[in-house]
């Protein structure tokens, strides 16, 4: 049975902007921007087998053989250590995969960009996580010396 994989979702969340994918990891706070053959993937991946989203990523690039193949497992692999995406055995819901252009590119290596730098604010949580003014605080700093006067 060919893999499948889905969007680690609700503890992953995404956005796309212009061709551009921004994802939010909520367990950790770091966030990533995938363009070009990443994004395509990452479009196409919810539920489908492998093969189908390197059919996919084939209708918009030009590749060597096998190439497209190689780097998209690859790179499965590298979202799935990052708990972005998770394997699944069957996939209940019509699977969608971007339109492809009407002339192919030359590939490249999809990639992301990791963000960690935020990581602090994307987890205060705004609701509980406040001073005695109201202002958000992370638990360490909550546990630390009271709020000052």
């Amino acid at each position: 049975m060919e893999s499948r994989f889905r969007i680690n979702a609700p503890t992953v969340t995404h956005q796309v902007i212009d061709g551009e994918v921004i994802i939010l990891n909520l367990d950790n706070g770091f966030y990533y921007s995938l363009a070009d053959s990443a994004a395509v993937i990452w479009q196409s991946l919810n539920g489908a087998p492998v093969g189908e989203v390197v059919a996919v990523v084939e209708r918009f690039y030009d590749a060597a053989p096998n190439e497209i193949e190689t780097k998209t497992s690859e790179f499965l692999a590298q979202l799935a250590e990052e708990n972005l995406i998770a394997a699944v055995d069957a996939w209940p819901f019509e699977i969608t995969a971007p339109e492809a252009p009407a002339t192919k590119t030359t590939f490249t290596a999809p990639v992301f960009e990791k963000y960690t730098e935020m990581s602090d604010l994307l987890l205060v949580d705004p609701i509980h996580d406040v001073d005695d003014y109201g202002w958000p605080r992370t638990q360490e700093e909550s546990q630390g010396s009271p709020a000052q006067s």
